[in-house]
C-alpha cells in the first residue's frame, strides 16, 4: 500500500476532511491508526474518532515544531553571525510565539479542552529549546 500511495507518478495531495495535509501530518495519522489497530479486536467507533483527533492534534504540534525549527535556523543557523544571549533569547521568544500561533490557528478535532494538552506539551517542548 505504501509504495502505491507514494508512487511519484500517481502522487497527489492527500486530504483529510477537505484540508490538504503534509507528509509529516500523514505520518502522525498512520502512527495513531497503527496504535489503535494493534490489538486483536476491531476498535470501537469512538476509539477511532479519538485516534483521529489525537493524530490531528499531533500533526498540528509537529507542524508547529517545524515552524519553530525553520525560524530558529534562519536566526542562528551555521551561516549566521554570532549574536548575544539576549538577542538569541528574544528571537527564541519570537519563534516560539510564531509556532504557538501556528498551532492555535491549525484546524484540529476534539475540541478546545482536548487540544489544550497538546498545546501545553508544545509550549513545554519549545521552552526546553530555549
Amino acid at each position: 500500500m505504501v509504495p502505491r500511495l507514494l508512487d511519484t507518478h500517481a502522487l497527489v495531495h492527500k486530504e483529510i476532511n477537505g484540508q490538504k495535509i503534509s507528509c509529516r501530518e500523514l505520518l502522525e495519522y498512520f502512527k495513531a491508526y497503527m496504535r489503535i489497530f494493534k490489538g486483536q479486536d476491531l476498535p470501537e467507533p469512538k476509539s477511532m474518532l479519538m485516534a483521529t483527533a489525537e493524530a490531528n492534534n499531533l500533526a498540528a504540534v509537529a507542524s508547529s515544531r517545524a515552524v519553530y525549527q525553520k525560524l530558529m535556523e534562519e536566526v542562528c543557523g551555521g551561516d549566521t553571525p554570532y549574536m548575544s544571549t539576549n538577542e538569541l533569547l528574544e528571537e527564541h521568544e519570537r519563534c516560539k510565539n510564531e509556532a504557538i500561533r501556528e498551532f492555535r490557528t491549525a484546524r484540529k478535532m476534539g475540541g478546545v479542552e482536548f487540544s489544550l494538552t497538546f498545546l501545553e506539551k508544545l509550549e513545554s517542548d519549545l521552552q526546553v529549546c530555549g
